[in-house]
């Protein structure tokens, strides 16, 4: 063990090497995310376009090829104390949002979940907004070692999707098409692998389906158009 009051001497590269070995590395690659709850705009956005919440689930995780993390700062405000400027910490900000870069699949079901989800936010027609814990859930992001065991992750709290980027086609690329889904959030936790531990659960039973059901693309019956309940 090292003596506290030896200096701290310039690295080289066996200093290097041994504060890799004791300390361990996260590789950039090696990542999982998934939703931890299923409130009822985004169920029913999910079994509208998967067969269940486990297969969309799978889809999200294994598609998503790329996320960036919640940002966290604090505002500060400039003070004058004997006549010298000083930074003063006012306020703690959870800033820009959770980033997705999701792989499409054939029938472009992951990305329309998403369509629905922010559809069920905003009625259509009447413009009405949907009340907030019908729509808001949470997401965790693992980061995990190379025998895919979680290290540590976030919680990122009361998230929910704000945009949804186009999808680019080219006659000249055989690229995969990707999506990228832009979510807010309120603030995140750092969690350890046992706190990120789900709660075990069996299949969720399915919704019971709305008095007046929304058609595919968002449109209901005709014959609904009055009724505000048709478009939540």
């Amino acid at each position: 063990m090292a003596d506290p009051t030896d200096p701290i001497l310039p690295s080289n590269i066996d200093d290097f090497v041994t504060s890799m070995r004791s300390g361990g590395h996260l590789l950039n690659s090696r990542f999982s995310v998934e939703f931890t709850s299923m409130p009822p705009i985004v169920s029913n956005a999910v079994l509208r376009n998967f067969g269940g919440m486990r297969e969309f689930a799978s889809a999200f995780s294994k598609r998503t090829i790329q996320v960036s993390g919640p940002n966290l700062s604090i505002a500060t405000s400039t003070q004058k104390i004997t006549g010298v400027d000083y930074e003063h910490p006012y306020q703690r900000n959870f800033e820009n949002d959770i980033a997705l870069t999701i792989i499409a699949d054939k029938q472009m079901a992951l990305r329309n979940v998403f369509i629905d989800w922010i559809s069920g936010i905003q009625a259509p027609f009447t413009g009405t907004w949907a009340f907030r814990d019908s729509y808001v859930t949470n997401l965790v992001i693992k980061y995990l070692d190379r025998s895919d065991k979680d290290i540590v992750g976030y919680r990122v709290r009361e998230v929910f999707p704000k945009t949804i980027t186009g999808i680019q086609s080219s006659a000249d690329s055989d690229a995969l098409t990707t999506f990228t889904i832009t979510m807010s959030f309120k603030d995140f936790s750092v969690e350890t692998p046992q706190s990120l531990a789900l709660p075990p659960s069996g299949p969720p039973s399915p919704p019971s389906p709305p008095t007046n059901p929304i058609e595919p693309g968002g449109v209901p019956p005709l014959e609904n158009l009055g009724d505000v309940d048709a478009f939540i």
